[in-house]
């Protein structure tokens, strides 16, 4: 859940509004008002934690209009606070296809940061799964104490014959450790067996650029593929 009050934000990064992107992925909480472009109600599919594992459920979402305390003059609410019935809730997904309500795979849940030569190795193991092993890693040089030149994130397959793909999600000229993507989750969202992920791919300490990338949505020689993606300033 991002902060609706983080006062040291640059200035130009208040002034941007994200641009209006469908299909959407979200997490409760507060927004500005231009940020989030979803619409309430119940044609929403939540990601959940239960007892036994992760499910995708069908959910309530709802919006209250409420004061941006670093945006509104008097009288004003164009913030708004995005709720769920249940707290347990991880992430909201509206108007993507490729997702359906049911158990739902999961082999990586939490905030892994991807820093420079970072790596996490993933694996699905379930009776629909392929025998592919994956991993996600960083590269780049080192610029002066927390600064990187040429950052790289990436993720690779190697499949049962040892055979490797890979594919570079993210590119930046310059990054700082204290504004890097981190991975949030990694399952089969999809349920085709191979690997989806959700990062956070920010570049700045105060964004919040959620991605959710599907191997449904891959193209020829891709791994996996945007299939939504919201960006929030803490601002």
């Amino acid at each position: 859940m991002l902060p609706l009050l983080f006062l040291t934000l640059a200035s130009q990064l208040c002034a941007s509004p994200a641009p209006e992107l469908y299909p959407l992925i979200s997490e409760t909480g507060m927004y500005h008002g231009d940020e989030w472009q979803g619409r309430p109600g119940d044609q929403w599919l939540g990601l959940y934690a239960t007892k036994t594992g992760f499910e995708l459920r069908k959910t309530l979402v709802t919006i209250e209009a409420v004061e941006d305390a670093i945006l509104d003059g008097p009288d004003e609410k164009t913030g708004k606070k995005i709720s769920a019935p249940d707290n347990n809730v991880l992430f909201l997904f509206q108007d993507i296809p490729n997702l359906n309500t049911g158990v739902t795979l999961t082999t990586f849940n939490g905030s892994h940061t991807m820093g420079l030569n970072a790596s996490l190795n993933l694996r699905l193991s379930g009776p629909t799964q392929s025998m592919n092993s994956y991993w996600l890693s960083t590269s780049g040089t080192r610029d002066g104490i927390e600064g990187i030149e040429g950052y790289s994130f990436n993720l690779i397959q190697r499949d049962e014959n040892g055979e490797e793909i890979a594919q570079t999600l993210i590119e930046l000229d310059s990054a700082y450790e204290d504004g890097i993507p981190e991975v949030l989750w990694a399952g089969d969202l999809d349920r085709d067996g191979k690997l989806d992920l959700i990062a956070d791919i920010t570049d700045h300490y105060n964004v919040r650029h959620i991605v959710l990338y599907l191997s449904s949505y891959a193209d020829d020689g891709e791994l996996v593929g945007i299939a939504a993606e919201l960006r929030a300033t803490g601002c």
